[in-house]
Formats: structure tokens, sequence, C-alpha cells
């Protein structure tokens, strides 16, 4: 591939080689990756709903200067439902990847590993973002529950969460746009393979 393509833009999504090489068998995805991922998948995202940028839930866990904080604070008001991946974010970089909704002043929580440690990140990511939606910094030592969704299915090795999350956002968003209820049923182990192939592969056609 020639550095020259990089980074490659594909609507709000950017990769960079990093990015690419995450989509291969067996790799942990990267914040932008799932990111491209979503944005190729849904073709059009209704404009009650808000899909963030990975790297923003990130962005809120790290970040502890309020003012910064409320440089966001656009991209998450006025949505009837906000949408995102989050890391478990031990570090920047994190290893478990899930999905969080807020609707109607409430979190859920989408996780489709069996023992990680997505919870503490999702109610740290709850209270930052009230605080932030409301403009009052005392609220991000609030505690706010966070339901977790017990209808998720569970991957079957340590490396496709990122994949996971990218289906289960697409699933919410069909779910939200046909007033259905949230149906996870079709995330098999094959159907998530096939979501990684055709990323790669409509990756490849770009570059050519």
């Amino acid at each position: 591939m020639n550095q020259k393509q990089f980074p490659l833009k594909f609507k709000n999504a950017q990769l960079h080689l990093r990015d690419i090489d995450s989509l291969n068998q067996k790799q942990w995805l990267t914040a932008e990756a799932i990111y491209f991922g979503i944005q190729y998948f849904i073709k059009e995202i209704p404009n009650e709903i808000q899909v963030l940028d990975p790297s923003l839930a990130t962005f809120i866990v790290f970040e502890n200067d309020f003012e910064d904080l409320l440089s966001i604070q656009q991209e998450l008001i006025g949505k009837e439902y906000i949408i995102t991946a989050i890391n478990d974010c031990q570090n920047p970089s994190g290893s478990h990847w899930g999905v969080m909704l807020f609707y109607q002043f409430q979190f859920y929580l989408f996780d489709s590993g069996s023992n990680s440690n997505l919870q503490s990140s999702a109610e740290l990511i709850a209270q930052k973002m009230i605080a932030i939606i409301k403009n009052d910094e005392t609220l991000i030592n609030k505690e706010i529950q966070v339901i977790k969704y017990d209808g998720v299915p569970k991957q079957t090795n340590s490396y496709d969460c990122g994949v996971y999350s990218i289906a289960i956002i697409c699933k919410l968003i069909e779910s939200i746009t046909m007033k259905q209820q949230w149906n996870f049923k079709s995330l098999t182990p094959d159907y998530v393979t096939n979501i990684r192939l055709e990323l790669k592969n409509s990756i490849q056609q770009m570059l050519q």
C-alpha cells in the first residue's frame, strides 16, 4: 500500500494503516476501524440518533478539565438517542469494546464479553456525559445507573469485541428506525466474521 493513500477518508471516518491492519483476522479493532465500520454499514443515520466517534468516548474518560469536556457538548445535545462504542479504558488503548446507549436520561450497556470490566467505564462516561449535557460540573461525582442488557450474544474468542460492537450499533439503529424491540439473535460468530471480511475487502477496493 502506498503511504500517500493515507489517511483513507470515508464519510466522517479516517483510517491509517494500523486501523486497516486491525481488521485482519484475530486482531483487536481500533476506535477508527470501528467508526469506519459504523459509517460503512449504516447508509443513513436518522436525525434523532447521534452516533459518536468512539474516540470521543475515550476522550470523556481521560479528560478531567471540565471546560475541555464542554468542547464536545454540541455532540451530546439535541438528539433523542446517543450511541457509542466504549472501551474498558484502563489505559488509552484499552482491551475490550462494548456499546452504550443513552435514551430518555437512561444509559444501557451492551457487552459481548463474558467477564469484561466495561461497567465501571460505562458508569464514568455516563456521569461525565450528564454533567456535560447539563453544564454542571458537580454532576460528575453523582452516581449514575447503567443498565446492562442481557440479550447480547457472547463472543467465542478474545478479539472480536470491536466487530460485535459494530454489529450491535447497526442492530440498535435498525430497531429504533423500525420501532421494534432490540434483537441481537442474528449476531452469530459467522455473521461477525463476515462483517470483518466485508470491511477489509471494501477498504482494499477503495485503495485500488
